[in-house]
């Protein structure tokens, strides 16, 4: 078994500490304190190099000189943003494995780096030859990952240490039947309320009704001529489905309102029964209300930043257009660097549900999809235990606690429990803003599968318009939105 080397967690640890240098040739090691073979720590004979896409480690001849020697190739996928601290950790990596003892076998890496998130479940799947050995996805990408054979199943003390290290939430997100595939590397994927905190309260903020009557009330004080607004993407179906999800999490045994099985690849759904029917017309009212329109937009926030802005280009202040957004970690940096500490976030609002009849209901919760960034590892079988094993080490040291955290000012959203208790992690507002909206939050991986989001995005964009067929209503299409995604199992 190896015997991971305190010196060389010591250097790679000082260096990460010391922060992130250039790339090409970068050499993260020393060169050996002693020209004598057979002792010391292994790390002092490992010399590593980091390249742009390559980590190389090199172990002198001098150590261990009667040992077998083995070179093994790896490779990871992840997005760039990581590569420079990923490629250091896993030249730690490389030292902390350089000798077995137990066997006597020095081993050098050659750890080639691809630069592949969002897509890498669809390229593996599309022809396997060419997957990595460890690599990041996201979590509702899991299931085709499984089905194309392609994920290691963590067992024994791997998958203890996934459970162990990481909060629930994300150890579901590579979850199959029972089973666990992946690492979890984030648990950051969600969606919750930015908005403008110099102009707008948080009670401003906790309803449409309130929020629209808050934008209404700032207008009258513009001197621009423009409309205080909302944006939000009611046409793409990661957005409303909020209004959807949060509809039964205070009635105790509900069905989920959104269920898929990976394995199966089939969905089940709740959303056109009465409750689900109330939320249709209350996002209706939201958007035909006569004189709400000029408060909204119907766009993704990502595209609208620079309205949010209280700087023109010149960097003179002006009065932001766009008060409010709902959007998600990803664009923390962006609103930070607009507003500084005039932005502030919070949960999703509630809204206001629309009976058959027309009567307007109490106030229900906007509920939201939850989801996770894993990090799976290549499946290869017994004839290649060994590269199995290392790729599982990998996969551990890029995602354990000490990662996570140096991670954290990249944008990443700690997993790890103790990462998630860091003084710097837990000060942050919007992280915050992520927990609160949690508790009304489901699982992506097992509530959505491929076919929701065409579908989706046709009940949302149906709804915006509000021109629907002769003889139709809101309630039709979301009964067409049902069908599309559980064409086996609606209500």
């Amino acid at each position: 078994m190896f015997r991971k080397s305190k010196l060389g967690f010591i250097a790679i640890a000082a260096l990460l500490l010391a922060g992130c240098g250039g790339g090409g040739g970068d050499d993260v090691s020393t060169d050996p304190v002693s020209s004598q073979g057979g002792g010391g720590e292994v790390a002092d004979y490992v010399k590593v190099d980091i390249t742009d896409t390559k980590v190389v480690s090199t172990v002198d001849k001098a150590f261990k000189p009667d040992a077998k020697r083995e070179k093994m190739y790896l490779s990871v996928w992840s997005e760039v943003a990581s590569h420079e601290l990923f490629m250091r950790v896993v030249g730690e990596f490389t030292k902390d494995f350089a000798y077995d003892p137990d066997n006597n076998v020095v081993y050098e890496f050659t750890v080639t780096f691809g630069d592949e998130f969002t897509d890498t479940a669809t390229n593996i799947a599309a022809d396997l030859s060419t997957a990595p050995n460890v690599f990041g996805f996201p979590d509702d990408h899991v299931s085709i990952l499984y089905n194309a054979g392609a994920l290691a199943e963590l067992t024994g003390s791997n998958k203890r240490w996934a459970e162990e290290n990481n909060v629930a939430s994300a150890v579901s997100g590579g979850t199959i039947n029972g089973k666990l595939y992946s690492y979890p590397q984030t648990a950051d994927n969600g969606i919750y309320l930015y908005y403008n905190n110099d102009i707008l309260s948080l009670e401003d903020v906790a309803s449409w009704d309130s929020i629209i009557d808050a934008l209404k009330a700032h207008s009258e004080t513009r001197t621009d001529g423009l409309k205080s607004k909302i944006i939000f993407p009611f046409g793409n179906g990661y957005y409303n489905s909020a209004f959807f999800i949060g509809k039964d999490y205070d009635i105790e045994g509900a069905e989920p309102v959104f269920a898929y099985d990976p394995a199966t690849t089939t969905m089940t759904t709740t959303i056109n029964d009465e409750r689900g029917q109330n939320a249709a017309r209350g996002m209706e009212r939201i958007l035909h209300t006569p004189g709400n329109a000029d408060y909204i937009i119907d766009g993704d926030a990502d595209g609208s930043l620079a309205k949010f802005s209280n700087k023109d280009a010149d960097g003179n202040p002006i009065v932001p257009e766009i008060l409010v957004g709902v959007s998600g970690y990803w664009n923390v940096k962006n609103f930070v660097d607009l507003l500084g500490d005039s932005i502030s976030a919070t949960k999703l609002p509630t809204f206001t549900p629309v009976s058959a009849e027309g009567e307007l209901l109490p106030q229900m919760q906007m509920g939201s999809l939850a989801g996770s960034k894993q990090m799976g590892v290549l499946q290869l079988g017994a004839a290649e235990a060994q590269k199995e094993f290392f790729s599982h080490q990998i996969a551990q040291y890029l995602t354990r606690e000490d990662t996570q955290i140096k991670r954290y000012p990249l944008g990443f959203g700690p997993s790890n429990i103790n990462a998630l208790e860091d003084p710097s992690v837990k000060e942050d507002i919007f992280l915050a803003a992520l927990a609160e909206q949690g508790q009304f939050a489901i699982a992506q991986s097992t509530s959505v599968s491929g076919t929701f989001w065409e579908a989706a995005e046709a009940f949302g964009t149906a709804v915006v318009a509000g021109e629907y067929a002769a003889g139709t209503t809101v309630v039709d299409y979301l009964d067409a939105f049902a069908e599309a995604i559980a064409p086996e199992n609606p209500i």
